[in-house]
This record gives C-alpha cells, structure tokens and sequence, in this order.
C-alpha cells in the first residue's frame, strides 16, 4: 500500500484515500494547499473554481488514523527505515 505523511498533522495515510497526486496541479488548488500531500481529513474541501471535493474533513476510517513513527516507510519523505526490533 503506498503511504504518505500529511504535511499538515504529521499522519500516514494512502495515496488513494488523501490529497497526494494532485498535489502537484497548482491550477486546481488555493495557494494554501498547492503542492502540499494532505490526508483525508485535512485536504480541501473545495476546488480553486468553487467546486467540491470528494473530502469531507473528517478521516475516511479505512484504517485507524496514525501520526508517523519515522519507522514506516512512506513515498514523500526521505528517511533511513530504522530498526523495529
């Protein structure tokens, strides 16, 4: 499952649950949220236009919401996967 950290609150979440691949399509986003990956529950709500989103604010509940340990390993942070035992 590709995973990243919310560049908001600091949680994993999947790049298919949150606002991660559109991300990099500033036309389409406030200049408050472009380029940023945000989860579910902090992505916007709305388009630049006007029009909504498939966010509703809250986490989707597809697994329990997480903030990142540094352990897992996710697709927009560098990191070095520590030792889990």
């Amino acid at each position: 499952m590709p995973l990243f950290v919310c560049d908001k609150c600091g949680c994993v979440d999947n790049t298919a649950l949150g606002h991660y691949w559109t991300k990099d399509y500033p036309d389409m986003w406030d200049d408050d949220v472009a380029g940023l990956a945000l989860c579910s529950e902090c992505a916007p709500l709305y388009f630049k236009g006007g029009e909504r989103t498939r966010f509703y604010g809250k986490w989707h509940n597809q697994f329990p919401k997480k903030k990142w340990d540094g352990k897992i390993e996710v697709i927009n942070r560098k990191m070095e996967v520590k030792n889990i035992d």
